[in-house]
């Protein structure tokens, strides 16, 4: 009878439990989407908001879409993304090491704006800047132990405006993937890849080392227009345009922590230029120009090219 007692005190807690998840499931989305609101905009400083979100209890991932930041100034979107899937290991975390499973960016839509040395996002960063928490304090908290896996970023679109630049750069498709980031593990591996607005494309594999800011990359560019060099030649000479293209094989390596740590070697070659005056002569061309690099070491002043046909 015992037995039977503890039975059925068992399967009532198991019914309660899973009632309140059927609730929390059903009725959370409204609120869930107010809090975002709500303590996002109050952290950012910025209108934030989310048009759906879903949570699953039983594997602890939660995905969400519409999410939506606004400029500091105005109603405009900084940033906005289509969908976000992330699935965390809950027993884990719990015991004080955070773990993410899988993070799926899909969508991702941002402006950014350059005037000077500050951006359309400094603000934000200014709110999380560590320059007000005394170091104590910092010491006295530790590391925070996490990892994080299986992160992709799909079918970004990225906006890029500034002082410096004659037209805003804009790529129509970006693509990232990045396996594996654990905080007590210095090396960082990315893929990346991805769509100019002018058709230009991009690959590269990536290494950071997040500890002494060390990176090395291999990054193959291709169906570059020349046409985009023209802001940058018509304040010195008048002409009617550039044509061609230009594709780009190149080994790449330096450090964040000293700006003169660039080596470099590669292959750089140019298709079918032509230089036309305003009238639309044709002023200079060429079918291929090749330039194979052997060695660039800004840090050891060394230089040496293998060859250069034209």
């Amino acid at each position: 009878m015992r037995f039977l007692s503890w039975s059925k005190k068992g399967v009532r807690w198991v019914i309660v439990t899973l009632m309140v998840l059927l609730i929390t499931w059903v009725f959370h989305p409204p609120l869930a989407k107010w809090a975002i609101g709500k303590y996002g905009s109050e952290a950012l400083g910025r209108t934030v908001s989310v048009s759906h979100f879903r949570f699953n209890p039983f594997n602890a991932s939660a995905r969400l879409g519409g999410l939506r930041i606004a400029e500091a100034a105005g109603d405009s979107a900084f940033l906005e993304i289509a969908t976000l899937y992330a699935n965390v290991d809950l027993m884990r975390t719990l015991s004080g090491h955070f773990e993410l499973e899988s993070l799926i960016v899909q969508g991702l839509d941002v402006r950014i704006v350059q005037d000077g040395g500050r951006f359309n996002f400094s603000d934000i960063v200014d709110r999380f800047s560590a320059n007000g928490v005394p170091e104590e304090a910092r010491e006295d908290e530790g590391p925070t132990k996490f990892t994080l896996l299986d992160m992709h970023l799909e079918q970004a679109r990225i906006s890029y405006q500034s002082h410096l630049l004659e037209w805003p750069v804009r790529v129509d498709e970006l693509n990232v993937t990045c396996p594996r980031v654990v905080w007590n593990e210095p090396q960082i591996a990315l893929d990346l890849d991805l769509r100019m607005k002018n058709s230009a494309t991009i690959e590269a594999d990536i290494a950071l080392n997040k500890d002494d800011q060390r990176y090395a990359m291999h990054v193959q560019a291709d169906k570059g227009r020349l046409r985009m060099f023209e802001p940058y030649v018509s304040p010195f000479m008048q002409h009617g345009g550039i044509g061609g293209t230009m594709r780009l094989d190149l080994f790449l390596s330096g450090s964040g922590q000293d700006p003169m740590a660039i080596a470099m070697k590669g292959k750089l070659q140019v298709d079918s230029m032509r230089f036309r005056d305003p009238e639309q002569v044709e002023l200079a061309r060429f079918e291929r120009f090749e330039l194979v690099v052997d060695t660039i070491d800004v840090k050891h002043e060394l230089y040496r090219v293998q060859r250069a046909t034209i």
